[in-house]
Parts: structure tokens; C-alpha cells; sequence
């Protein structure tokens, strides 16, 4: 098995991609993740190919895929959580992003082709949801989703 960790900060961080940011109430749904390379916490998930699947890419938007504490290690030492393995998919609540472009308070939030998160409407597909928090270009913010 290779090595997860080597080294250890002082502190931890405030805050990661993927990990819930209140204890509000929320929604969430359970995947199978059938995307080769796995799913990064943080990341949006779309619909796979048969009913309790998900993959990174897709028409139909489920949600944002939560951090999961005891996902197998990959080789190439990712966070990723791995094809096959249950995943957990928040629809409904506050979960912190990486964001693309700077991000404002309440402004509506989009997902790039790409799956990133922005505040920029052009070309570019709603998510459901709102910017809780303010964040500059690659920082973190708390996306507030409502999917239906």
C-alpha cells in the first residue's frame, strides 16, 4: 500500500472541498461511481449510465459529491473517491467548493463544461443554488444548493 501521508501540518485546515460546511439540514443520495479515474470530493456528479450511478460528467446534475473520510487510498495518491465505491451526493445544504473566477455573497452559481464552480452566468449551466461565502479565483466558498 503506498504511503497516504508523510508529513502533518501543525494545524488543519478550516476547510477542504467537499466537506459539509454546517450542520443545517441537508439532502443527500448515494451513488455508485462508475467514472475510471473516481470522483474528487468537492466535484459536481451527473447521472451514469444506469439508475444508482454517477459519473464526472453528464446531462443531468445530481449534486456535489461530499468528502468521504474513509475512501480507499489511490495509487497515484489523489483524494479521489474510486470507480466502484459508494459516494455520497449532497443536493440539499451547504458544502464548500473550490471556485473558479472571484465568487460574492449570494451571488447564483454555475458549473463550467469543465465542472468548475463560478459565478460567471455565460456559457455556463446553473447548479441550483447560491454562494453563501465570497472567495477570490481558486479559493474556497460555500455553495448553498436547493435541487429539487
Amino acid at each position: 500500500m503506498p504511503s497516504v501521508q508523510t508529513s502533518y501540518p501543525g494545524t488543519q485546515a478550516a476547510a477542504y472541498a467537499g466537506m459539509q460546511a454546517s450542520m443545517s439540514p441537508v439532502d443527500t443520495i448515494s451513488r455508485v461511481i462508475e467514472t475510471a479515474g473516481g470522483i474528487a470530493p468537492g466535484a459536481p456528479a451527473f447521472q451514469g449510465s444506469t439508475d444508482q450511478a454517477c459519473a464526472t460528467t453528464g446531462a443531468a446534475f445530481l449534486g456535489v459529491v461530499l468528502v468521504d473520510h474513509f475512501a480507499r487510498p489511490t495509487a497515484a495518491g489523489s483524494d479521489n473517491i474510486l470507480k466502484g465505491d459508494t459516494v455520497t451526493i449532497m443536493q440539499k445544504g451547504t458544502v464548500w467548493v473550490t471556485v473558479s473566477g472571484a465568487v460574492t455573497a449570494e451571488a447564483p452559481a454555475y458549473r463550467t463544461a469543465g465542472g468548475a464552480y463560478t459565478a460567471t452566468a455565460t456559457n455556463n449551466t446553473p447548479v441550483g443554488g447560491v454562494f453563501e461565502t465570497s472567495a477570490s479565483d481558486g479559493g474556497l466558498a460555500i455553495l448553498k444548493l436547493n435541487l429539487p
